[in-house]
């Protein structure tokens, strides 16, 4: 599954913002885990770059922490045509219009974000933190199909669509039961103990 992840869930994490800290970490252990693939956009490295150094005043940290990100999750370009898409779409928020042009262009299924109302009429599906873990780990998930029409397309040709599908739904119970059996270790403790936050 492709998601594009909002800035403000990074900031959430690295910045320990309550009560979203703990849903916020979940969503980037599950890109750590590479259970999901978890996208920014190029934008909003710069964002994430400002808010950390606001918050903890350290050069060296923010390189840490931006390094982090980058093992984390890919960054997707915004090209002109993005720009212009979200220029089309007339967006109260801008920015949530030029992510949501980078989820459509780069067939993110979803983007997690706490702003969801920033991307109503946007033409792409916007889960908060704590809705999308609670989908994931429901025991009756469904997988998700692809917004994107042609993406049928790609799986019929890589093989069944309805085995992929299958395949995906063991790997969704697997990591549930990996969750249930040990919920509170995640890498991510791993790289909050070393950068000390």
């Amino acid at each position: 599954m492709r998601v594009l992840i909002d800035t403000n869930v990074f900031l959430d994490v690295f910045l320990r913002r309550e009560p979203f800290f703990e849903d916020s970490k979940k969503v980037l252990e599950l890109c750590s885990k590479k259970k999901i693939q978890g996208y920014i956009t190029a934008s909003s490295v710069t964002d994430i770059w400002y808010m950390i150094y606001n918050g903890l005043h350290s050069k060296e940290r923010q390189y840490e922490i931006m390094g982090c990100v980058m093992e984390i999750v890919k960054v997707l370009t915004v090209t002109n045509a993005d720009v212009l898409n979200a220029y089309l779409k007339k967006a109260d928020d801008f920015e949530a219009g030029l992510t949501a042009s980078c989820a459509e262009a780069n067939r993110c299924e979803i983007v997690i974000t706490r702003n969801k109302k920033d991307f109503k009429g946007l033409g792409v599906s916007a889960m908060s933190p704590k809705e999308f873990i609670e989908l994931f780990y429901s025991k009756d998930n469904v997988v998700y199909k692809p917004t994107f029409g042609d993406e049928t397309k790609v799986n019929e040709q890589a093989g069944s669509a309805e085995t992929e599908d299958k395949e995906d739904l063991e790997v969704y119970r697997s990591a549930l039961a990996e969750y249930e059996a040990d919920p509170k270790t995640f890498t991510l403790d791993e790289v909050e103990k070393e950068l000390g936050l």
